[in-house]
């Protein structure tokens, strides 16, 4: 894999080198928004913290994608 910071591109590059397609464009979407939060939390303006820049909808709609993911990831892991 090479080295990026975006979920989104990550998640294509696993769908193309799996047999089978692990990740939906639905959700590979969803990633895309995962993706602008890695910059907002790594290098927050000094002028607003994340907090300010980051809705709660957001932030929860956020952690559902996430917990979707861990749900794809541990059927795959506990299949090999």
């Amino acid at each position: 894999f090479r080295h990026t910071h975006s979920v989104h591109e990550l998640a294509k590059d696993c769908n193309k080198t799996l047999t089978h397609t692990l990740f939906d464009d639905e959700l590979i979407d969803r990633f895309k928004e995962l993706s602008q939060y890695t910059t907002i939390a790594r290098y927050p303006s000094s002028s607003s913290a994340p907090v300010d820049l980051i809705t709660e909808m957001q932030a929860i709609t956020a952690m559902r994608t996430v917990n979707e993911t861990l749900l794809i990831l541990e059927k795959l892991y506990a299949s090999q």
